[in-house]
């Protein structure tokens, strides 16, 4: 079992509600605290009202600098909303959201949602991936609770049967050398954020199986990085309507590049969340309405995730 490390709170500077929430398992949100990942050995309690609770079994190393920024506690995003709350797509979303913020998965996990998004739906892809932790069952104890963790790369190269049993289908063999590259040292996450946001891009293409898609996803939710965007049918389609763009994946890429710059893969990101993250028939119906930002009444989305448990 873990040790409480620190019991503290931040100041009321962002929506922790919402920045805990969004694409987030059931697993680790219950509506009034989440659970996070800070390494294999040291896991967060923080509810939404800013307050939390450090466990690890080494009590000597100061957590909180990383805590804050896996909850964007210093990213300044203020001139992302300025543009969104212009933006006939992002309008609804900057007006709601304005104090949320992208939580940062480490590198393993932002490539294992990246992999299972690849060709898939929002549902179908977290599903994959709620059926993954299921399946490896891996439980940390966090003070009187066990709570389900994400399984490790060597864990999941030990017994790779448990991703046909998820239902990868063909991301398994991506998803493994993916999780080989990183116990080898191939990929590394220090050297990587040391380098410029294309370079990453190319290092991460260097894995079997890794196209551009699962590497831009992967720089939006590993490293922050936004500059990116990674486009796929439903984007494409999406941003060809809304702006009246031909509907080409890099004629749209051109697109959201020129009008939002260094924002643009956060702008296709929270593109998802507005739309609920619904199938294309229903994102498109949802514009034409004119309701263009999360609804409540939509379950499992990306800031409702706990359908996902009751299924």
């Amino acid at each position: 079992m873990l040790k409480l490390c620190e019991n503290n709170c931040f100041p009321d500077n962002i929506d922790y509600q919402r920045t805990l929430s969004i694409y987030n398992l059931c697993y680790w949100f219950n509506g009034l605290q989440s659970y996070i990942f800070l390494g294999r050995d040291v896991v967060v309690v923080v509810d939404i009202n800013g307050c939390y609770k450090i466990y690890a079994e080494n009590c000597s190393i100061d957590y909180v600098d990383k805590l804050r920024w896996v909850l964007g506690l210093d990213e300044d995003l203020e001139e992302f909303f300025i543009l969104a709350s212009r933006d006939p797509l992002l309008k609804g979303f900057a007006e709601e959201f304005r104090g949320w913020r992208p939580r940062a998965s480490d590198l393993w996990w932002g490539l294992l949602v990246a992999h299972c998004q690849r060709a898939a739906s929002f549902k179908q892809g977290w599903r994959l991936l709620h059926n993954i932790v299921k399946a490896y069952g891996r439980v940390v104890e966090v003070g009187d609770t066990k709570v389900l963790r994400p399984p490790t790369p060597e864990e999941v190269l030990s017994e790779p049967s448990k991703l046909v049993v998820s239902g990868v289908g063909f991301r398994a063999e991506g998803i493994l050398r993916t999780a080989e590259a990183i116990v080898k040292g191939v990929l590394d996450y220090e050297k990587l954020r040391n380098l410029p946001d294309n370079d990453i891009e190319k290092e991460l293409m260097n894995i079997p199986h890794v196209g551009s898609y699962v590497a831009r996803l992967t720089l939006i939710l590993a490293f922050k990085r936004y500059s990116l965007p990674p486009v796929d049918k439903w984007v494409t389609a999406i941003i060809s309507k809304i702006y009246g763009v031909e509907q080409k994946e890099k004629v749209v890429e051109v697109f959201l590049r020129s009008r939002w710059g260094k924002w643009s893969g956060l702008a296709v990101y929270t593109t998802t969340i507005a739309l609920d993250a619904q199938p294309l028939s229903i994102a498109l119906k949802r514009i034409n309405e004119g309701s263009i930002k999360p609804r409540k009444d939509v379950s499992p989305s990306p800031s409702n995730m706990e359908a996902f448990c009751r299924e």
